[in-house]
């Protein structure tokens, strides 16, 4: 298998998917990037019935450390599979999401942050004739450029052929 460095920027909608052999290992992808805000806290709030006061309580967190109320981790996460999915990497190949494995929230991420999100293959793991699981290590990256959330996730995808 080919290993190399290639580096491709979403551009908006023009990148076109990508399939299990057309992937290459080293590849890397960044996304748009996008602001947290209020209104998604508490409508994650809501929709996961988390209502943690780290999240929620804004007296109580800015006598913290963090000097305010933390988002959600697995918000970010879930923003991060957003912007992934936006790129349409694997909008046309994608068969089922497999799985996310060694997630590390690395710094916190505030109302008002802006993170994009960093993709690199990692691994291509063939299951079958028609396809494959693509290992990827996504970062999500704030907007002082430090990781906030580093995993490993795994996608079956078609193979084109």
């Amino acid at each position: 298998m080919r290993t190399f460095i290639k580096t491709l920027n979403y551009c908006g909608g023009c990148m076109e998917s990508k399939y299990f052999d057309e992937l290459d290992i080293g590849e890397t992808f960044t996304t748009n990037a996008r602001t947290i805000t209020e209104a998604d806290q508490l409508n994650y709030a809501g929709l996961s019935g988390n209502f943690d006061p780290i999240h929620l309580d804004k007296g109580k967190m800015e006598a913290t450390e963090f000097g305010g109320r933390l988002v959600y981790g697995y918000l970010v996460l879930n923003v991060m599979e957003g912007q992934k999915v936006q790129t349409g990497l694997i909008e046309d190949s994608v068969i089922a999401f497999y799985g996310i494995d060694k997630a590390r929230f690395t710094n916190p991420v505030m109302i008002g942050d802006t993170v994009h999100t960093e993709l690199t293959v990692l691994d291509l793991d063939e299951k079958d004739e028609s396809s494959g699981v693509v290992v990827l290590e996504e970062k999500g990256v704030n907007q002082d450029g430090e990781d906030v959330v580093v995993a490993e996730t795994r996608t079956l995808i078609k193979k084109r052929d």
